[in-house]
């Protein structure tokens, strides 16, 4: 998913997405199935980090961030999970198409 965002973002002068629904739309175009989206994992949710253009994933049973790697370990506050930095990308009920 990073790789078809990065794509986009090259293609765009390298803009960045102003929101899910984009990120949405870019991954469909890209071939990835977005609607009812989830993470098959128990305990997993995926956001999008919009000052990186970038997918995270999140395990609530340690509170850390896993994926990327350069995002591995670090503690997932309330605070920046609500600063609007991190989108939660998975549970959407509805595509951006």
């Amino acid at each position: 998913m990073n790789e078809a965002l990065a794509q986009w973002s090259a293609a765009n002068k390298y803009a960045k997405p102003n929101d899910v629904e984009t990120v949405m739309q870019v991954l469909a175009d890209a071939g990835y199935n977005t609607i009812n989206w989830q993470c098959l994992t128990a305990g997993y949710e995926v956001y999008w980090d919009k000052q990186e253009n970038k997918m995270v994933l999140y395990n609530s049973a340690t509170a850390e961030l896993e994926y990327p790697d350069e995002y591995e370990g670090n503690e997932f506050t309330k605070e920046n999970k609500t600063d609007e930095r991190f989108v939660q990308y998975n549970h959407n009920v509805k595509t951006a198409l």
